[in-house]
C-alpha cells in the first residue's frame, strides 16, 4: 500500500509477478556487483495493508496484475488495492506471461 501513499496521482497500476530462471542473475560475484539481496524472496514483502488505515487513494482507476497466481498473498494484495481505490474501475488478471528470450511461459 505504501506504493499507492507514495503516488496520490497515479492512475494505472501494473504489478508483475515473476520468477523465471531465464531473468534472474544467479552467478555470485554478479549478484554481489549489482548488489542483489540474497535473502529469500519475499522476505520483507507486506502483503496486507494495515488494519488501522483509513487511507484512500481517489486516482487509481486502473490495476493490471501479470502473472497473477491465485496464492492467498497475491489474492490480498489484489482486495487491499481494491479496498483502498475509491475510483477504481477495472482489475486485468494475465497468467503466464510469455519470456521474451526463451519464448516459453513461465509456468507450466
Amino acid at each position: 500500500m505504501f506504493i499507492l501513499q507514495g503516488a496520490p496521482s497515479l492512475h494505472e497500476l501494473c504489478i508483475k509477478v515473476w520468477d523465471h530462471l531465464c531473468e534472474m542473475t544467479v552467478d555470485e560475484q554478479e549478484r554481489t556487483k549489482y548488489g542483489f539481496s540474497n535473502e529469500q524472496k519475499d522476505a520483507h514483502v507486506l502483503w496486507k495493508a494495515p488494519s488501522s488505515s483509513d487511507f484512500k487513494h481517489h486516482n487509481l482507476s486502473m490495476l493490471r496484475v501479470f502473472g497473477f497466481q491465485c496464492e492467498a498473498e497475491i489474492v490480498n494484495c489484489i482486495k487491499s488495492v481494491m479496498k483502498t481505490s475509491a475510483a477504481l474501475e477495472d482489475v486485468y488478471m494475465y497468467e503466464k506471461p510469455m519470456c521474451e528470450y526463451c519464448k516459453h511461459t513461465a509456468w507450466k
